[in-house]
This record gives structure tokens, sequence and C-alpha cells, in this order.
């Protein structure tokens, strides 16, 4: 999984072409995701990945689009 870092490097370059986006609402909706309280030993998260991610039983790596589009 890309670091917040990364996520703000590939938001700052989305930018780039897309200009008439708001910079900051665009930034803080790239690292929302994975901003979460973790619990004393690390592995488990809340919110959890399933939620901030939209993923499934069934998707493990990678995120519903579909569902998150249709939400």
């Amino acid at each position: 999984m890309a670091t917040w870092v990364t996520h703000l490097i590939i938001a700052d370059r989305v930018l780039e072409k897309l200009s008439w986006l708001c910079k900051h609402e665009f930034c803080v909706g790239n690292i929302a995701p994975d901003c979460n309280v973790e619990n004393e030993n690390w592995t488990q998260f809340t919110p959890s990945r399933e939620v901030t991610h939209w993923m499934t039983n069934e998707r493990e790596v990678a995120s519903d689009s579909d569902r998150f589009y249709n939400e």
C-alpha cells in the first residue's frame, strides 16, 4: 500500500492537469482514507480499511470502485 506522501505526490501531479479542482479539498480527500487510529499492537485500525478503502471480504487488495460509484 502506498504511503500518504505517495498519495500527495500523485495528487499534485493530477492537480497539474486538473487545475480547476480545489487543491486543499482534493489533497485531503487523497490522504483521508489513511488517517485512522490504531490499536496498541497496530493490528487493527478505526475506521477499518474495509470502510476507508471500499473493500469487501472478496477483495482484499483492490477497492470496490463500482460499489463506491453506485453509493
